[in-house]
């Protein structure tokens, strides 16, 4: 792109066909947008799609607040699922999300309302959102405000028409009831059974990051203890945690750990 205006916060999922979709932040509005390109590569030429590069994308969302730290995932061949922090109703940030439908021509549609629709919009900031999905469902996971002035974690699942499975405004993964200490830094991925592991950074015994997963079936329950499965909680840190499929309704991890 050519423009003057500094883009950020790009993410970049498969989109079907041998194609990609990237999604960022934009301020070419004189405020925060999301755009979105989707991407091909033929003949040994990367090419954009929806617009030409120097038209820089289609708006995804926007509205005239901020809408930051876009996140987009697969659903399938057909559709992908965008989510990110919205400014539009207060200071304190919401969660909003975008369902996307690729056409047969080469464009494509969005499911929801224009702009997007609310995911989590308690009354504290709701922040840093995640996002995987599959024909099961959309799961987007975040950091919560609601209890406390340190984060929770949280998570919705969403059905392709757009109706939320787990309740309004979500259900708790973790909720520290006994006062604040902080969840950060979270990641999830499905279990292929239409449920989720989330796994996160966690220093509730001491200043110190350890890691902590929970596994939420498809109806919502938790698997292990509300308090989550402790995964490391040797001295030192540990922290930059990831979970993945193991394609038996399992799940690996791995994370950074200085314990030595």
């Amino acid at each position: 792109y050519s423009f003057t205006t500094e883009f950020s916060n790009p993410s970049l999922e498969y989109a079907g066909n041998g194609e990609a979709i990237m999604v960022w932040e934009d301020p070419r509005n004189d405020n925060i947008d999301i755009y979105a390109q989707k991407i091909q590569y033929s003949d040994g030429v990367l090419e954009t799609v929806w617009t030409s590069a120097e038209e820089g994308g289609i708006a995804l969302c926007d509205d005239g607040e901020d809408q930051t730290g876009p996140k987009v995932t697969t659903v399938n061949d057909t559709y992908t699922a965008v989510v990110w922090e919205d400014k539009r109703d207060n200071w304190n940030p919401d969660i909003y999300g975008q369902l996307i439908e690729y056409q047969e021509d080469g464009s494509f549609s969005v499911v929801y309302e224009d702009d997007g629709r609310v995911i989590a919009s308690d009354s504290q900031q709701q922040i840093n959102p995640r996002v995987k999905a599959s024909n099961d469902g959309i799961f987007v996971v975040w950091e919560d405000y609601r209890l406390y002035n340190q984060p929770d974690i949280y998570i919705q699942k969403i059905d392709e028409s757009g109706t939320d499975l787990w309740g309004e405004n979500g259900i708790a993964v973790y909720q520290d009831t006994i006062g604040p200490t902080v969840q950060s830094d979270i990641r999830l991925t499905i279990d292929g059974q239409g449920g989720v592991y989330v796994i996160w950074e966690d220093k509730r015994d001491d200043l110190l990051k350890d890691i902590y997963v929970q596994h939420i079936a498809s109806d919502g329950s938790l698997s292990f203890e509300s308090t989550g499965l402790a995964l490391a909680t040797e001295d030192g840190v540990q922290d930059a945690a990831i979970v993945r499929p193991d394609g038996n309704g399992g799940a690996f991890a791995v994370w950074s750990d200085k314990r030595s």
